[in-house]
């Protein structure tokens, strides 16, 4: 390499994947006359969560990496565009950065908690602890088709409204709808009807089974009836107190089966986790049952978030103290959760 005519650019130089030939190149450039004061940094998994930035100069560059976990893949850059490091540094100062973060959510539920996660800087590990599997299927299209008998929906979950609006558009359109009132548990569950050009009539004050019957119990008449699409292992409070009041039918549309774990993950939950988040019971239960005893020690020592009340006692039956719960039971809370304690 002509270390000679690079070291005459007034410009910036930068080296790719050069992080074991570093001596050589800070020699060469030393050895023809560059100032030993010239700035010089190195970036180590650059845009990554794990980023490492050690910026010095070309003289003191070798020394001060020492220790510093400078691994490959990493940039050597060299000039004084590393003197705006502080100005332009936005990455690192991201309220997540660093931070190791375990999502247990199903994947295909999992993309905007981890988005939003990872826009605020976050190591995301993504460990599905279940997975979601449809379920009677032509007994939801027989109701299906006799919609105009029920007078209410109740929708508990985005799984829910997806799997009901996904098989109702291949029988009939949402005008079947009309005459009847949608009730929502959860501004997730709204805004996942409001996908399918739906408003929910009401949503409780706050998203659990409790809230919705204590805020609508009042205005139900015995001649109502009652739609429930949701999941095989839901809570039977609804329905037992609904039931009470007019006709309810419970239709078990999906399941929540348990998920898989990779090796790479495994090894990953051996090292410090900083929170881990639960957005359901069944994450709870299908993660304990995923994850062996040493690993299990380690998510000990993490800061468990919980999104609801439901959840944190699943997982406070399991053993796991809960760190924290969201004020208000949804992905946005769950993530401000994080956000507020790293303030405090």
């Amino acid at each position: 390499m002509d270390f000679y005519a690079l070291s005459k650019l007034n410009g910036t130089v930068v080296f790719y994947m050069g992080l074991e030939n570093l001596s050589n190149i800070v020699s060469g450039f030393m050895k023809n006359e560059k100032s030993p004061d010239t700035p010089c940094a190195v970036i180590s998994h650059g845009g990554y969560p794990d980023q490492v930035v050690v910026a010095s100069s070309l003289e003191n560059i070798l020394k001060d990496i020492e220790g510093k976990n400078i691994k490959s893949p990493s940039l050597i850059v060299i000039g004084d565009v590393v003197k705006l490091r502080s100005r332009l540094n936005f990455f690192e100062n991201k309220s997540l950065f660093g931070k190791n973060i375990v999502v247990t959510r199903a994947r295909a539920q999992a993309s905007s908690l981890v988005s939003a996660l990872k826009d605020h800087g976050a190591n995301v590990i993504e460990v599905p602890a279940i997975e979601i599997k449809q379920i009677n299927i032509e007994l939801l299209s027989k109701e299906i088709n006799n919609l105009q008998k029920y007078s209410h929906i109740i929708f508990t979950s985005t799984n829910a409204v997806k799997i009901f609006m996904d098989n109702l558009l291949k029988i009939k359109d949402v005008r079947s709808l009309g005459n009847i009132k949608i009730f929502a548990i959860g501004d997730g569950t709204a805004a996942k009807l409001m996908e399918y050009g739906i408003k929910a009539d009401f949503v409780p004050s706050s998203f659990v089974a409790e809230t919705l019957f204590e805020e609508i119990k009042d205005f139900l008449k015995h001649s109502d009836k009652i739609l429930m699409p949701r999941a095989l292992k839901s809570r039977s409070f609804l329905k037992d107190k609904l039931s009470e009041i007019c006709e309810t039918v419970e239709v078990f549309i999906y399941d929540t089966v348990i998920g898989t774990i990779g090796e790479y993950e495994k090894e990953i939950l051996k090292n410090k986790i900083d929170y881990i988040t639960f957005t359901s019971s069944s994450t709870v239960e299908n993660f304990i049952k995923l994850i062996d005893s040493e690993t299990l020690e380690n998510i000990r020592n993490a800061r468990i978030i919980s999104i609801g009340p439901i959840t944190t006692k699943t997982a406070e039956n399991n053993g796991l103290n809960v760190y924290k719960q969201s004020e208000i039971y949804n992905i946005e809370n769950l993530i401000n959760t994080i956000l507020n304690d790293l303030e405090k």
